[in-house]
């Protein structure tokens, strides 16, 4: 099931689809804060996305996360011991982004919950 999600998620992030794979992956509590955001605003957010998608550089960053997300099926998650939190630990690569800054590789904990029988992306 959660490998299924991570190629899902790892391809929504490699084409900038940030809004749908919040639609589709955050928890119901996290949708509702979203779904909070005036319908201005998400055209902003989702304009605002497709812009960074449009910089090279920007696609650097996409296709690097996307990879790394892609590792997570490689591993096996930490699980809670009710079974229903999954952690794992992602190494990113180092990044140069856009605005000259560079990124050290580090390692990201990936969080994901499950709700009435399906798996969320947990905001941490």
């Amino acid at each position: 099931e959660l490998n299924v999600m991570i190629d899902d998620m790892a391809t929504m992030v490699q084409t900038g689809d940030m809004m749908g794979m919040m639609e589709k992956y955050a928890s119901p509590a996290d949708k509702n804060r979203v779904s909070t955001r005036s319908p201005e605003q998400r055209a902003a957010l989702q304009q605002s996305m497709q812009q960074m998608l449009a910089d090279p550089a920007m696609q650097t960053v996409f296709a690097a996360e996307a990879q790394a997300m892609q590792s997570l099926k490689d591993q096996a998650p930490e699980l809670n011991a009710a079974g229903d939190q999954a952690t794992y630990h992602m190494a990113m690569p180092a990044l140069t982004m856009p605005n000259g800054q560079n990124v050290p590789a580090q390692t990201q904990t990936v969080m994901f919950q499950k709700v009435e029988g399906q798996w969320y992306l947990k905001s941490q």
